[in-house]
């Protein structure tokens, strides 16, 4: 069954002889309106003209009316002629669509150092039909592929389709795949672009022979003193990254991970697919057999997610063991897709930057400020590593998150702050709360608020991570 464009959309093919087979090898994609859009290309030193003009282009920001490509020569290391000609088939594709040159993208797969036989294309591209299906477009861009690559989506009133080719091409980064995404969602701009590179790098990036040999370069250059942060996709670590995160010494690495919500549900709302059990299960390897220091991100006030809710999945993550939980307080980008839950779920945002949530459906104004004042003293407390034994007696509560709120609410009430406080004073009060309102055994209580004023304070290794947290408390963007 043909697969249909999102509205305003529209492509096309011919055969214009460039491919010895035939087929059909040249293709065009046409939008009824200027279009915003993101752009990732090769890395290869090597690369056509066809991506340095992309390049140009995206630098520009101008929208985009149209991509053309032509399958079975790449115009690559063609020298200047190649330039000239990849120019020139934009020049044709604005003509017969009757737009700027500088609207227009292309694309040139197949047969390297070969100059591209443009007179033909200026033949065919006449005789080329538009229409409302991706399947044509998908067909002509292809070279050594065994199938046709398309793939639709609908996302609450929004539709999305994309078309593919590369035959185990996409390795390095991207290399000569193509692939063109189109949709009618109403997205910015600015919130297409900043989002682009990471969803590129967790999609068509996530290489496991490309993130083995990062890891093996770094063993193999191993120096005392070098510290390495990577981000992981909670769900995904294949036995080979396993094997290598287990070589590197203790405290070596960070691995920063965004578990975001352990709720099904939420995590569907804000689509979002992850594997709650294999995540827990990566964590858990993690834990017992690396030296890997785990930086977990939890979200609080996601669309329909309740305090229950919340607490469950922190507590899951306490059991889990990890050396850090980061409890972020969801924010806003102006125009981020997550906007379209705002009268459904309540969602109301501070108008200011950094456009934090302030209350939702599921989460009052009061129980949020609660929230954000459990995040600071969880990272004076827990997170600083300067109380690990009063720390551990906090999590031997049956709901390790409410027995922390419940401070978090007693410290407030006794200070009115939620930072700045002394690490000594901060030992006098854990010491108070535990022994009275927390009904802790007082000796106990006593020489862990002891062992922990008295040893030394954490490693410079810590101290980095916890600069890296800052930044990235700072920068931390929406799911």
């Amino acid at each position: 069954m043909a697969v249909t464009l999102p509205r305003g959309f529209r492509m096309g093919a011919v055969r214009a002889g460039i491919k010895p087979s035939g087929k059909p090898d040249l293709a065009l994609l046409a939008s009824g309106l200027p279009a915003l859009w993101a752009y990732a290309a090769t890395q290869n030193r090597a690369a056509a003209p066809s991506v340095h003009r992309g390049r140009r282009l995206y630098a520009e920001g101008r929208p985009l009316r149209a991509v053309v490509v032509n399958a079975g020569n790449a115009n690559c290391a063609t020298g200047e002629r190649g330039f000239r000609d990849d120019e020139r088939l934009a020049e044709l594709a604005a003509f017969r669509l009757g737009l700027s040159p500088e609207e227009v993208l292309t694309a040139s797969t197949g047969v390297i150092g070969v100059s591209l036989p443009v007179e033909k294309v200026e033949k065919a591209l006449p005789q080329l039909e538009l229409g409302p299906f991706a399947d044509p477009f998908a067909e002509a861009i292809l070279t050594t592929d065994l199938a046709v690559k398309v793939a639709e989506r609908e996302v609450e009133g929004a539709r999305l389709v994309g078309v593919a080719k590369g035959s185990g091409m996409i390795h390095p980064n991207m290399a000569t795949m193509l692939a063109f995404l189109v949709t009618d969602a109403r997205v910015p701009q600015g919130v297409l672009r900043e989002r682009w590179k990471g969803i590129v790098d967790r999609t068509f990036n996530l290489n496991i022979a490309s993130a083995a040999a990062i890891l093996r370069f770094f063993l193999d250059n191993w120096r005392q003193g070098l510290f390495l942060h990577f981000e992981m996709i909670p769900d995904r670590l294949p036995d080979p990254l396993r094997e290598l995160i287990a070589r590197f010494p203790p405290g070596a690495l960070q691995l920063e991970v965004g578990i975001q919500t352990f709720n099904p549900q939420v995590a569907a709302r804000i689509s979002r697919r992850q594997d709650n059990a294999r995540a827990e299960e990566n964590l858990r390897f993690l834990r017992q057999h690396t030296g890997a220091h785990i930086h977990a991100d939890l979200i609080a006030g996601l669309p329909g997610e309740d305090l229950q809710s919340f607490a469950a999945g922190f507590d899951r993550l306490v059991a889990l063991d990890v050396q850090e939980i980061q409890l972020g307080i969801l924010k806003r980008l102006r125009g981020a897709p997550i906007a379209r839950h705002d009268q459904p779920w309540g969602m109301v945002y501070n108008p200011h930057p950094p456009y934090e949530i302030l209350q939702t459906a599921a989460i009052d104004f009061a129980t949020m400020q609660r929230l954000r004042r459990f995040a600071r003293y969880w990272d004076l407390i827990v997170n600083s590593g300067n109380f690990p034994a009063t720390s551990a007696l906090l999590k031997t509560a049956p709901s390790p998150f409410f027995a922390f709120l419940d401070l978090a609410d007693w410290l407030y009430a006794r200070t009115g702050q939620a930072h700045g406080i002394a690490r000594s004073r901060l030992g006098e009060l854990l010491a108070t709360y535990l022994a009275s309102a927390a009904g802790r055994d007082p000796q106990q209580v006593a020489a862990a608020v002891r062992h922990d004023l008295q040893r030394r304070p954490p490693t410079a290794a810590h101290a980095k991570r916890q600069a890296r947290h800052a930044v990235i408390r700072t920068n931390q963007g929406d799911p």
